[in-house]
C-alpha cells in the first residue's frame, strides 16, 4: 500500500511507492515476518527481510527498536535467524558505539529478551574469527 505524505515544492500529496522505513515501522515489518512464517509464505519473508534491513539503517536504536527486536526474538522460532541475526548484528554495532554503561535501552534489552544476549556474543565472536582469519 502506497504511502502519501505532502510535498511543499509542489504543493499537492503525492504517493510513495517505498516501503516504509524507520523505527516504528520495524515493528511493523517483524510482524509481517511472523504471518509470513506461520503461513510458509517464503518470498514475503525475503521481502521483508530486507525492508527490515533497510529500515535499520535509516532508524535510531531506541525504546521502538528494541521493541521490534523483543518482537523477534519472542514471535520466531530459535531456528529461523532472518531477522534474528540483523538484530543481533545492529545490536552489537550499538554496543560497541556507545558502550553497555551508557545506553539503558540496551542494557535493559540484553537482559530481558530471550536469546538476545547469546546472539549478540555469538555475532561478535563470528566478527573476531573472520577477523583473525583476515589477518592469516
Amino acid at each position: 500500500m502506497p504511502l502519501e505524505y505532502y510535498d511543499r515544492e509542489s504543493n499537492t500529496y503525492r504517493q510513495s511507492s517505498r516501503p516504509p522505513t524507520g523505527d516504528l515501522d520495524l515493528s511493523i515489518h517483524t510482524k509481517i515476518y511472523g504471518i509470513a512464517d506461520k503461513y510458509f509464505v517464503k518470498g514475503l519473508k525475503q521481502l521483508v527481510r530486507e525492508n527490515f534491513r533497510e529500515c535499520l539503517e535509516n532508524s535510531f536504536a531506541g525504546w521502538s527498536f528494541y521493541q521490534a527486536v523483543n518482537l523477534i526474538f519472542t514471535t520466531t522460532p530459535d531456528t529461523d535467524t532472518g531477522l534474528r541475526d540483523l538484530a543481533a548484528e545492529r545490536v552489537s554495532e550499538e554496543k560497541r558505539k556507545y558502550r553497555l554503561c551508557f545506553n539503558m535501552d540496551l542494557k535493559t534489552a540484553l537482559k530481558d529478551i530471550p536469546g538476545l544476549a547469546y546472539m549478540v556474543l555469538s555475532y561478535e565472536d563470528m566478527r573476531r574469527q573472520d577477523a583473525e582469519f583476515a589477518e592469516v
